[in-house]
């Protein structure tokens, strides 16, 4: 029985997976490692209460904050914020990795300076080890 709306959490799952997974249902079913059948009945609208099971993998694979998924209101803003930069630092390593094995030492280091422009302190530093590791390397094949 499919309903007229579906519930804020359903919505919010909709959104994760659209977010995350392009809408595609049937890879966010394979990384959860959750029912294809079950996680679609959500993304639609058709079930409203998804089982603990569901709400875990979620919060698990995508790092979220667990009283949003079930409330719309975060439980600790920085968390949020941490996680959204996590991301984004593991986006810019893989684009250093690329740029690594193209050899394309000026392109990483606009990518470096990227990663030292956060208000992350965590990244920041990162940033600068991996410069200073090129520098390194720069210096050892010259």
């Amino acid at each position: 029985m499919t309903k007229d709306r579906p519930s804020p959490v359903a919505i919010r799952i909709r959104q994760i997976i659209d977010r995350e997974e392009g809408g595609n249902v049937s890879s966010a079913a394979r990384k959860l490692k959750l029912s294809q059948r079950g996680l679609q009945k959500i993304y639609v609208g058709e079930t409203d209460h998804p089982g603990a099971n569901i709400l875990e993998a979620l919060v698990n694979k995508y790092r979220l904050d667990a009283q949003w998924l079930l409330t719309g209101h975060h439980a600790d803003n920085d968390n949020v914020i941490e996680g959204r930069a996590r991301k984004r630092c593991a986006e810019i390593l893989s684009s250093l990795a690329t740029l690594i094995r193209g050899d394309n030492v000026e392109a990483v280091v606009q990518t470096i300076q990227v990663g030292e422009s956060f208000e992350s302190e965590q990244i920041r530093r990162a940033a600068q080890r991996i410069a200073e590791c090129l520098v390194k390397t720069e210096e050892s094949s010259a």
